[in-house]
Order: C-alpha cells, then structure tokens, then sequence
C-alpha cells in the first residue's frame, strides 16, 4: 500500500525535479509552506543498546571508497546520508537535511535498519522515526529524545552514538574538506 504523500516523492532523475525540491525548500523557509504538517512528537527515545561497545560511524566523504566497509558486517553501525547504500547490515542511518527525505525517499523505503532524522517537516515519511533538532546546541545532548545540532549530520550521528551508550566511536569518511574535487557529503556509492 502506497502512502497518498509518496506521490510527492520527487526522484534526482533530472536537474528540474532538483530544481523543483530546491525552490520548494526555499518558500517553506520563507514561510510559504507554513500549512504543511511539522512533526510535534512523540520524539523517538534512543534506546541505550551499545553501552560500553565499539560503534563505526560511515560518513560521506571519498575517502570512504578506500575503505572495504564490508569488513564492518557484525559490528555497530551508523551511516551518514548515501551511506546507508553500502550495505544492508546497517543498523542505524542517519540525515538532517530536509532534502534528503525527498531525493532518497524510495531508497530510504526499502533500507531495513533504523531511519533518523532532525528534519520536522517530513511527516509524510512515515517510515522515518524523528529525533529533536535542537538547534542552537554544540557538544552533545544527554537527552535521549534529542540530539545536538552542531552544525552537521556528522557531528550528530556522533551524538546518536553516544546516546546508544556507545563508548568508543570511530569515524570513517569524515574529510571535512574537498578531496580530488569532491565535497565531503556527496559521496558516490560504490
């Protein structure tokens, strides 16, 4: 059964439909989408699952192509945006930008693991459990219905980490700069 709002869904087939999402986030920015629903809760309690284990988290930098991430099958994992395509073993994914629901919604449909994301304006996603964007923080929140913002999905899925009790944290494609003409959250899948 499909959702009567996956019809809005719009695939990165063509640069309108890009152009299209882009200008429709923009007026809901300006507040001309003010009637579309915002997600008021209940905000998904993170559940202290790993406490005191290893936790790998996937970022999207092209660094990670170096990485045989296939090696991480059995271990705690969160990917960052794409990530989450580089295997089905993935526990947890998570994005922040609003776009993102949009471009990958179909992909985002059939991942299995856990679904995250600080974006309130996607309650038509059903399959998406939220977490509390809040936005003015940095460092990391205690609170398990909520994370700090810190201005990334990366910083932030370092937070969810900490919240599943994780105790040691490894980044792996975390570049934080352009490598060979490439931005660190547009990592092409494999």
């Amino acid at each position: 059964m499909r959702h009567d709002t996956e019809e809005r869904l719009v695939p990165l087939s063509s640069r309108k439909a890009k152009r299209e999402v882009a200008e429709q986030l923009r007026r809901r920015r300006r507040g001309a989408l003010s009637r579309r629903p915002r997600y008021k809760g209940p905000w998904w309690n993170i559940p202290a699952m790993w406490t005191g284990e290893r936790c790998y988290i996937l970022g999207g930098g092209p660094s990670l192509k170096n990485v045989d991430v296939d090696r991480l099958k059995g271990f705690h994992v969160i990917a960052i945006n794409n990530a989450f395509k580089l295997g089905d073993w993935i526990e947890f994914m998570f994005y922040g930008h609003c776009g993102f629901g949009l471009w990958h919604g179909e992909a985002l449909s059939g991942f299995l693991g856990h679904k995250l994301t600080t974006c309130v304006y996607q309650v038509d996603l059903k399959f998406v459990p939220k977490v509390l964007k809040y936005r003015r923080g940095f460092g990391l929140s205690f609170n398990p219905t909520q994370v700090m913002w810190n201005l990334s999905s990366g910083a932030c899925a370092v937070n969810v980490a900490t919240l599943l009790g994780a105790t040691e944290i490894v980044l792996l494609g975390y570049d934080m700069r352009r490598i060979a003409g490439q931005n660190n959250w547009t990592m092409i899948i494999r």
